[in-house]
């Protein structure tokens, strides 16, 4: 009979549930030596079981005993006499898991010590092994599980076949929006890659790795994510190189979404007048063409020139196929679009078609079923109700983008969502603390666009609490971000409500005048007719109800 090894307290060797199929590598340098070898010449005594025991620590801390008989390579027997020796010795427990017999170290511990045993050669070749035997053996556990095989492939030695199961092992993880997971199979894959010497083969894996990458970030972290750029700057080269023009395409997207998020909307400008010429060059894709007009109209709304955008996300929809089109670049063209239409629209006084196209944009996303689609689509839905005032909405459609989110995917938009029922709820209680919270989340909410319109509704509360001081500080972040960034959809409503702010603030109402008649000059520039409509009421409001013709000859 074996003689148990009572190497731990009984508070140490806990009944572990089973990790499943989980092989992590034991990080060997945080045990003292000193205890590894004298675990490692405990198990020393143990003949052939030593040998199933390393094997099992190969595999991890909890393992299949098929898997386990499979990779020893030795007669049935032989390996359950073995195993039997271990279970009496206190080295392994015996589980059970839907059915089937699996073995666990009792404690970590004695898994590092089986490890630490085997020498580097041997280390590699039985990590080989057992990532062989999985394709060969159990397809079905290494097509759910392409993690595990990449891991024993890639501590196999054998980095090129690991590299395809932590390609396959992230599209995995980001399907169930499991994002960190998928980006650290990603990154495992691109550092794999990283040991291969380059040719064709591999930089045609680096590419799609590079692509899986890019828009996994992109829903995880936002557009402008760290290192987003650069990602996408090599998929650029490698798809000119190899000649893959959806490939090639898709990087350019990539780096206009990192402009996008960024506000650097004349770089983004640039980089969709690149992808039309590219596109273009290709022949007819009404597939591309919608990705490129919506890359056209986003720069075009956000910059203000209404009837540009409005052009742009016509024609998408005209071209617009649900069928073949949907997440080819990461979000629906089609949804999107319509989800901007609804306030270019109301900018530009088409009040009822803006919500018809809130209402299919809607439509259109829960129709997709794509998580990202949707939570973009509620963004600029938020945007559109808050332009209208209308509180119901806008807290329907953060209720909804808050639980979009909570599936761990563009939780970077939670924060616009939040600021915008601050300043809803502000104009329905008039409760100063909304501001603090609206500010809260201003603060907290990353990504470089439609930030401009955040300040401006802080402006607005301002303006109405009297708040002269925090107003125009306001104001000053407002208009920084709007030089900066060159985003001017509500240029006109920052001048109108910094002009209410300085009427509100003294007596000599010159600069609100100068201010307001700035709102409206731009507003008309914009054809922005809503704007112009609140410029013009906030003028009569102030000042003797000028004629029109005395504020054309201002404007002008």
């Amino acid at each position: 009979m074996a003689t148990s090894l009572k190497l731990f307290p009984a508070k140490l060797r806990p009944g572990f549930p089973p990790d499943k199929y989980a092989t992590p590598t034991p990080s060997l340098s945080d045990v003292p030596d000193s205890l590894l070898d004298l675990l490692a010449s405990q198990l020393a005594c143990l003949g052939f079981a030593r040998r199933v025991a390393q094997v099992g620590a190969v595999m991890g801390r909890d393992f299949s005993s098929e898997i386990l008989k499979a990779a020893t390579g030795e007669e049935m027997p032989r390996v359950e006499a073995a195993i039997d020796q271990l279970l009496a010795a206190g080295i392994l427990i015996r589980t059970r898991s839907a059915g089937e017999t699996r073995y666990c170290f009792r404690h970590a511990l004695l898994r590092d010590a089986a490890y630490a045993s085997i020498i580097d050669t041997d280390r590699a070749e039985l990590h080989y092994r057992v990532g062989s035997i999985l394709v060969d053996c159990f397809p079905d556990l290494a097509a759910d599980r392409p993690e595990i095989v990449a891991g024993h492939m890639r501590d196999g030695g054998h980095m090129g076949e690991a590299v395809p199961f932590w390609l396959d092992a992230g599209r995995k993880a980001a399907r169930r929006y499991a994002l960190a997971e998928a980006i650290a199979d990603f990154r495992a894959a691109l550092d794999a890659l990283a040991l291969l010497e380059a040719g064709p083969g591999n930089n045609e894996r680096e590419l799609d790795v590079l692509l899986e990458l890019g828009t996994t970030m992109r829903e995880a972290e936002g557009y402008h994510a760290a290192g987003l750029k650069s990602i996408y700057e090599r998929a650029l080269s490698l798809a000119t190189g190899l000649g893959r023009s959806n490939a090639r395409a898709a990087s350019i997207h990539g780096l206009w979404t990192v402009a996008a998020g960024c506000g650097q909307w004349r770089q983004a400008d640039d980089l969709a007048y690149e992808f039309d010429g590219f596109i273009r060059s290709l022949g007819p894709n009404a597939r591309l063409e919608a990705e490129g007009g919506r890359m056209f109209g986003a720069g075009a709304a956000f910059r203000g020139d209404f009837a540009k955008a409005l052009g742009h996300f016509q024609h998408v929809l005209t071209v617009y196929d649900p069928a073949s089109h949907q997440q080819s670049f990461g979000y629906d063209p089609g949804a999107a679009s319509a989800a901007y239409l609804s306030w270019v629209n109301w900018h530009m006084g088409n009040t009822e078609e803006g919500r018809r196209k809130a209402d299919r944009a809607v439509e259109m996303a829960d129709r997709l079923d794509q998580p990202a689609t949707l939570s973009l689509v509620l963004v600029w839905l938020l945007f559109h109700a808050v332009c209208e005032g209308d509180r119901t909405r806008i807290v329907a459609y953060n209720d909804r983008l808050q639980a979009v989110c909570s599936k761990q995917i563009c939780r970077f938009w939670q924060p616009f969502g939040k600021a915008c029922v601050e300043w809803a709820s502000f104009h329905a209680t008039r409760n100063p603390a909304h501001l603090d919270g609206l500010l809260q989340h201003t603060r907290a909410f990353s990504e470089l666009y439609l930030t401009s319109s955040l300040h401006i509704m802080a402006m607005d509360i301002c303006n109405e609490l009297g708040r002269f001081e925090e107003g125009l500080a306001q104001a000053r972040m407002a208009e920084a971000f709007i030089a900066q960034h060159d985003e001017r959809i509500w240029e006109a409503e920052y001048w109108r409500l910094l002009g209410l702010l300085h009427a509100r603030q003294g007596e000599d109402k010159t600069k609100a005048r100068q201010c307001l008649e700035r709102a409206l000059a731009t507003a008309r520039g914009q054809q922005a007719v809503m704007l112009e409509d609140r410029a013009m009421a906030s003028l009569q409001e102030l000042f003797s109800r000028p004629t029109n013709a005395d504020l054309l000859q201002r404007a002008g």
